[in-house]
């Protein structure tokens, strides 16, 4: 487990602090020590991702308190959207090849768009529920980083 890690799960569990002051101290101890890009170059790497603004503090808490799984579901979630080629696929399809939430496959799937791993190719799809979704794609990045695995 990454000293980083470490670190925060200390500020969290603090008790002679308030929990929105935990929150406030993670969240500064990320600003301060998170690397310039989202995950470097390997989506499976574990790392905290950003704050976003917004998010209540219970979502925060449980954003720091599963980072070493949140890289597995970015490595999960881009190898789907590699199953399904140049055809590309939605959220829900994400969902039901990897079984992870639907919350979880949308946090995942952006961190991979902005770290430029998969992208939106425009086009909807209908979904299991009956709404519009939209189809992720691998980006040349995400192709060459699948290959290279391959080759390990």
């Amino acid at each position: 487990m990454s000293d980083h890690l470490n670190r925060l799960r200390s500020i969290l569990a603090d008790e002679g602090l308030t929990a929105e002051l935990r929150i406030r101290q993670a969240l500064a101890y990320i600003d301060q020590h998170a690397p310039a890009t989202l995950f470097g170059d390997r989506p499976d790497v574990d790392h905290v991702a950003p704050a976003r603004r917004g998010d209540p503090v219970t979502s925060t808490i449980a954003r720091l308190m599963v980072a070493p799984r949140s890289g597995t579901q970015r490595d999960r979630c881009l190898r789907a959207v590699a199953m399904f080629g140049s055809t590309g696929a939605t959220a829900s399809q994400i969902e039901n090849v990897t079984g992870m939430a639907s919350s979880s496959v949308s946090k995942r799937l952006g961190e991979l768009e902005r770290g430029l791993w998969i992208e939106a190719d425009g086009r909807e799809r209908v979904t299991s529920r009956g709404g519009k979704g939209q189809v992720y794609v691998l980006t040349d990045k995400g192709q060459r980083y699948l290959i290279a695995q391959s080759r390990l």
